[in-house]
């Protein structure tokens, strides 16, 4: 096949060492593996990416993450509209491509506020892969006209059942995000700290993970970005205080290529989220390196976690239920953690779901065709 994937130019596909970006991770192991597969694969995205595609199309712009990163904090509205400007020409760029090509199977699009719009002007399906919540973005009136006008007529793809949430669109598939099994290896013997690795935000509930591991008498490794922008700097100066507590030690960032050694050496990586999420990475991440998972009892981590196999699942606010869990890990078997990992969660699996999934497309669209 011949495939378009359009990335965005808000950061390089993979991401920065001095940065988070978890699709980019996800959409390299597609390309790569697309690549490797056999497949053409035509990348559409900022020229700092480094992707095994059989051509990158950049319009000679770099990730605005790389040109603008200065001035993101001080002038968010500067950076915002260089923001919109490179996405809107890398966008448009990748449609005038393909319509000039004209010989493209289907194109697979890693958002939609504005490539939905240029579906109707090139006869390939557009596949989207939606990397947030698809219920948060019908919230202006602009979005409700966009999923309206365009909902059924491309298609759409979901990680987990709770992805779907509270939207009508046209979805073809469910294929759960990949990691690449390289970058975590499998550890056996795990270590003597527990790990919460995420950003020091309100909805991920450091504190709460702070609070439970000091009543299980453990000790804990908090990894992840600071809250800096809005409620999350106010969340952070409430918090603050806790990580100097003796059970704890607190990391800042660390570059993603440095993440599995906190995996592979933690006890358990402790997921008390207050609200669910299309798929915490870290989850994947923490069994590709045989590290169970203890998380809140709700979706889509229930899809996630095989309870009592791969690690537990809690009520999110029962502190007893926690601090049980805590102390029953040594009963998880490290090498099941691995085993569903491999089943489910590679990247190599990823990309041979997503190969079926544009054959289903390329025929839904046929046959949408000749009733014409």
């Amino acid at each position: 096949m011949k495939i378009a994937i359009i990335a965005s130019n808000r950061k390089p596909v993979p991401s920065s060492r001095d940065n988070v970006f978890a699709p980019g991770s996800i959409i390299k192991g597609l390309v790569d593996n697309l690549t490797k597969f056999g497949h053409e694969v035509v990348f559409f995205g900022p020229s700092d990416s480094k992707v095994n595609a059989s051509r990158i199309i950049s319009e000679g712009l770099r990730s605005v993450y790389s040109d603008y990163k200065d001035i993101r904090r001080d002038d968010p509205h500067t950076y915002l509209e260089n923001e919109d400007q490179y996405e809107m020409a890398l966008v448009s760029r990748a449609f005038e491509v393909i319509k000039n090509e004209g010989d493209f199977d289907i194109i697979h699009a890693h958002k939609y506020n504005k490539e939905v719009y240029f579906s109707n002007f090139v006869d390939t399906p557009l596949l989207i892969s939606g990397h947030g919540m698809y219920c948060e973005s019908i919230n202006s009136p602009a979005a409700k006209i966009r999923f309206k006008r365009y909902g059924k007529s491309c298609y759409w793809v979901y990680v987990s059942d709770y992805h779907k949430k509270d939207v009508n669109l046209n979805f073809v598939a469910k294929i759960p995000w990949g990691v690449n099994p390289e970058a975590f290896p499998f550890n056996p013997k795990g270590g003597d700290n527990f790990l919460f690795l995420s950003r020091m935000i309100k909805r991920k509930r450091p504190h709460f993970a702070i609070e439970v591991a000091k009543l299980a008498g453990e000790k804990l490794i908090l990894a992840g970005q600071k809250g800096v922008e809005g409620s999350h700097v106010k969340y952070w100066k409430s918090i603050e205080h806790l990580f100097k507590l003796p059970h704890v030690t607190f990391t800042d960032h660390i570059p993603f290529d440095q993440t599995y050694k906190y995996f592979g050496k933690a006890k358990a990586l402790l997921l008390p989220l207050e609200i669910g999420e299309p798929m915490p990475v870290t989850s994947l991440e923490a069994m590709a390196c045989g590290t169970p998972v203890i998380a809140s009892n709700i979706p889509p981590m229930d899809e996630i976690v095989i309870d009592g196999e791969t690690g537990f699942l809690v009520n999110k606010d029962d502190k007893n239920a926690w601090v049980s869990a805590i102390k029953n890990i040594g009963k998880i078997n490290r090498s099941k953690c691995r085993a569903r990992f491999e089943k489910e969660y590679t990247w190599q699996k990823m990309a041979e779901r997503y190969a079926l999934a544009y054959k289903k497309v390329i025929e839904l669209d046929k046959k949408k065709k000749r009733k014409k």
